[in-house]
């Protein structure tokens, strides 16, 4: 009997299929059921492929890969959803080259103080002094506009 791949190689590229259910490879039969395991199994330069749907983290997916692609079946059907609770990604090292597209990340939230959100990406556990990547995206605290000055004049 043939055994399917669990996994896809295109051009040297490792795609990790994510999605409900696990199985053998593919969309319509995901390898793997959380990001996280996917993520695990990835090795730098992989792709992890998430298929269509919600996708809630009862934690964030720890990334220690240097270089690693995410890409999603389109950001209306493809969520990642930290409730409002947690981060989404969190570096472990110099995972400074992540990709993300066609995926929507939403409801994260960084450190543990009410109204501290943003921050779908940790990218504080990076080392490297070239990264690109900035911190996390704490909200920028609000510039006053400059004063406005009405004239009023006579003629």
């Amino acid at each position: 009997s043939l055994v399917a791949a669990p996994v896809a190689v295109a051009n040297g590229v490792t795609t990790r299929y994510v999605g409900p259910g696990g199985g053998t490879g593919g969309c319509l039969t995901p390898t793997y059921g959380t990001i996280a395991d996917a993520v695990s199994a990835a090795s730098t330069g992989g792709t992890i492929h998430t298929c269509a749907d919600t996708y809630n983290l009862t934690a964030p997916v720890t990334i220690g890969q240097a270089l690693l692609t995410f890409e999603g079946d389109g950001a209306a059907t493809t969520m990642v959803d930290g409730g409002s609770a947690h981060g989404l990604f969190a570096s472990s090292g110099d995972a400074m080259a992540l990709s993300f597209s066609g995926l929507t990340l939403r409801n994260a939230r960084y450190g543990h103080v009410a109204g501290d959100f943003g921050g779908a990406i940790d990218a504080d556990a990076a080392t490297s002094p070239s990264r690109t990547a900035s911190s996390p995206s704490r909200p920028l605290p609000r510039t006053p506009a400059p004063a406005r000055s009405s004239a009023t004049g006579t003629t």
